[in-house]
């Protein structure tokens, strides 16, 4: 098998290419920016499998946690698999964020 334009693609009896798998698809559950600028998102993924009972049946599997930065050196935004769950620290800075989001929107001062 050969990957070719973002997905893997093999070549069957008498030339014919066939695409086995889908492009990847994320759909962001949510996000937040932590204090160093690192974004945080909780994405449902897509395997791209043709018989992914999964993906057929619910959104995708997940959700999980990714962790995207900009990086200087490459010039492009780079992602990371963070896992399931934050980290304990992680955890509170998200939910510190959520409560004064919560308080913006009932149109409370910000206190921290």
């Amino acid at each position: 098998m050969k990957t070719v334009g973002g997905g893997v693609r093999k070549k069957l009896r008498g030339g014919v290419v066939k695409k086995l798998r889908k492009p990847l698809a994320r759909v962001v559950v949510e996000s937040f920016t932590n204090r160093s600028g690192v974004i945080l998102q909780r994405e449902l993924v897509r395997c791209g499998k043709p018989l992914c009972k999964r993906c057929r049946r619910r959104a995708a599997h997940g959700p999980y946690w990714y962790a995207y930065q900009w990086s200087r050196s490459l010039g492009r935004l780079v992602s990371r698999y963070r896992g399931k769950t934050l980290q304990p620290d992680q955890q509170r800075e998200l939910v510190r964020q959520q409560r004064r989001k919560k308080r913006r929107a009932h149109g409370g001062a910000d206190s921290v």
